[in-house]
């Protein structure tokens, strides 16, 4: 899809955004608990409570919109930054995309992807972050 005019650069970028639930982080009841899967999909025996997590879930687009899949997010480095920018953990996503962080309770985080140069952040939540939160991030390359 080719738009020439800004309107339909926004309406495209709004479409986009929609399922994202416009940037508010998805409350989990402290009970849900996620699994992690190996790179074959099968689920791994532990199990982890995301109400001691920030669950980061990242997608990778093309320049062309194309979806490129989570799998391409596994070369970026994700941190997690506490209220004065000090970094309190780094890792990269698995093969789903997803990472998460665990961080103490009672206290507000940003996430930040570490992008390199030909890579761009297109969508990352600007609210702080607390233990039991969900966020998606996009970017573009």
């Amino acid at each position: 899809m080719k738009t020439t005019n800004g309107i339909g650069r926004i309406a495209l970028v709004l479409f986009a955004l929609l399922p994202l639930g416009c940037g508010s982080p998805e409350k989990k009841p402290d009970s849900q608990k996620s699994t992690e899967t190996d790179s074959a999909g099968a689920v791994a025996a532990a199990s982890v409570d995301r109400s001691t997590v920030i669950h980061v879930v990242c997608t990778v687009y093309r320049v062309n919109r194309a979806v490129e899949g989570a799998s391409a997010c596994k070369t970026i480095d994700f941190a997690v930054e506490d209220g004065d920018g000090v970094e309190i953990a780094r890792k990269n996503p698995d093969a789903n995309g997803t990472i998460d962080f665990p961080v103490p309770a009672g206290k507000s985080f940003k996430v930040v992807p570490r992008v390199p140069g030909a890579w761009t952040i297109e969508w990352i939540p600007t609210g702080d972050l607390k233990a039991g939160d969900s966020v998606k991030v996009i970017l573009r390359r």
